[in-house]
């Protein structure tokens, strides 16, 4: 019995060499990639993989992960440390965030 805890434990990456699995690396160098001054435009030039509907590979454990990880990525683009909070979410996070919620 889990209690309150899911049926399974959360998924924590992608498939190893999947499109997806370049959010697990962009993830793993987050707490670093805030400390940068650039941060900013290097997330405006990320080309994120775009979740696509109707693979069976990719399951509700999976789009929970990349929602994870697109979510990250977006607090950290509008609340990076030593910046002026940002007002604005640049296309490229925004819409892969906004589809992901949709789909959740």
């Amino acid at each position: 019995m889990r209690g309150f805890l899911p049926e399974q434990d959360p998924v924590k990456s992608f498939p190893c060499g999947s499109e997806l699995s370049q959010l697990d690396d962009v993830g793993r160098d987050l707490p670093s990639l805030l400390e940068d001054p650039n941060f900013r435009s290097y997330a405006r030039t990320l080309r994120l993989p775009k979740w696509l509907e109707g693979d069976d590979s990719k399951s509700l454990p999976s789009l929970r992960l990349y929602y994870v990880r697109v979510g990250f990525l977006a607090s950290a683009y509008i609340n990076q440390v030593g910046q002026p909070r940002a007002t604005e979410l640049p296309q490229n996070l925004a819409m892969p965030l906004c589809h992901a919620c949709a789909l959740l």
